[in-house]
């Protein structure tokens, strides 16, 4: 595999690795707040979840994807 393909890709797998693990710590903190989260937790675990939502977002819509996606296609296209 060619530098300039390798480096695009590394960023995407790493990219879908980082906001995989923020998903899963989102749903862990749903899943906690419907099995053991006191009462008085709700607000404090609602800015949490929607932080984590608004972050992962960001993630999933990130322009330099598609910058990402361009790049290893004319990578791939060369060979």
């Amino acid at each position: 595999m060619a530098i300039e393909k390798t480096i695009p890709l590394e960023s995407l797998k790493s990219h879908f690795k980082e906001t995989a693990l923020l998903e899963a710590a989102s749903a862990l903190l749903d899943w906690d707040e419907r099995c053991y989260l006191p009462s008085s937790g709700g607000e404090y675990r609602a800015e949490q979840s929607a932080y984590l939502a608004g972050v992962i977002h960001r993630r999933r819509v990130d322009p330099q994807l598609d910058g990402w996606l361009h790049e290893l296609a004319a990578a791939t296209a060369k060979e």
